[in-house]
C-alpha cells in the first residue's frame, strides 16, 4: 500500500494518483484517509480515519472512522479531530466510548417487548433446561404478561415489576409464588443483557419477600 503525507483537503483527496491508498495529514498527528477502490462511476470512496493509541506506546491501537469524503465537511471533521485528540489526551478511549453509545442507540431503536423477550426466554431456554416448563409457562400467561407483557424492555424499571408483577401475587398470600416468579424474571432478564436486548436486569437487586417499597 502506498502512503503519502499531505494537508488533506478537498484539493488533495479530488485527484488522488491510483497508486496511492493512504493520505497522513501533515498538520494533526493520526488523521488520515484511506482511498478504496474506483467503482463504476470512476471514483473511490475515501473513508477518514484518527489512529491513536490508548494507554501509551505499548497500549491498543485505535482506529476512530470519521466519515467520508464528500459526505462531510472537512473542516468540521478537522474540528472533530482536535477536540478527539484532547479528549484522548485526557485518558478517554473515544473508540469506546462511540462503540457504547451506538450500541445503547440500537437497543433504544430497537428495544423488543417483555413478551417478545419473554417467548424466547421460554422456548430456548426454560423449555431446554427445566423438568417444569408448563409450570412456567403457566406463571408468564397469568401473572406476567397481561401487566407488562406489551412494555418495552428498556422502560421497565423495578418498580413496574414489584407493583404490576409481584405485589398483586403476594395480595393473593402466595408469597411462595411471588418468589418463584421473581426468580424467573431474573433469570429472564439475565438471559436478555446476554443476548443485547436490554442494558442490564432491571430487578437485579430486588430481594425475595423484600420486594414491597
Amino acid at each position: 500500500m502506498s502512503t503519502v503525507k499531505l494537508l488533506i483537503s478537498d484539493t488533495s483527496l479530488s485527484k488522488v494518483p491510483e497508486q496511492i491508498k493512504r493520505i497522513n495529514d501533515t498538520k494533526l498527528s493520526g488523521f488520515h484517509a484511506r482511498i478504496g477502490k474506483v467503482s463504476e462511476d470512476n471514483r473511490s470512496k475515501i473513508a477518514l480515519y484518527l489512529n491513536y493509541r490508548i494507554g501509551g506506546s505499548g497500549g491498543k491501537q485505535r482506529n476512530y472512522l470519521l466519515g467520508y469524503h464528500g459526505e462531510r465537511d472537512l473542516k468540521e471533521v478537522r474540528k472533530e479531530v482536535e477536540s478527539l485528540k484532547g479528549r484522548i489526551a485526557a485518558g478517554e478511549d473515544v473508540y469506546e466510548t462511540k462503540r457504547i453509545a451506538q450500541r445503547e442507540l440500537f437497543i433504544e431503536d430497537n428495544s423488543p417487548t417483555l413478551a417478545k423477550l419473554a417467548n424466547e426466554f421460554l422456548t430456548r431456554y426454560v423449555d431446554v433446561n427445566r423438568k417444569d416448563p408448563k409450570e412456567v409457562r403457566r406463571m408468564f400467561v397469568k401473572d406476567v404478561l397481561p401487566t407488562v407483557g406489551e412494555m418495552k424492555l428498556k422502560d421497565i424499571t423495578r418498580r413496574d415489576v414489584i407493583e404490576k408483577v409481584l405485589d398483586p401475587i403476594t395480595d393473593r398470600s402466595s408469597g411462595t409464588q411471588a418468589n418463584k416468579t421473581l426468580s424467573i424474571l431474573k433469570q429472564m432478564f439475565d438471559f436478555g443483557v446476554d443476548r443485547d436486548l436490554l442494558q442490564g436486569n432491571p430487578i437485579t437487586t430486588v430481594k425475595r419477600k423484600y420486594w414491597r417499597l
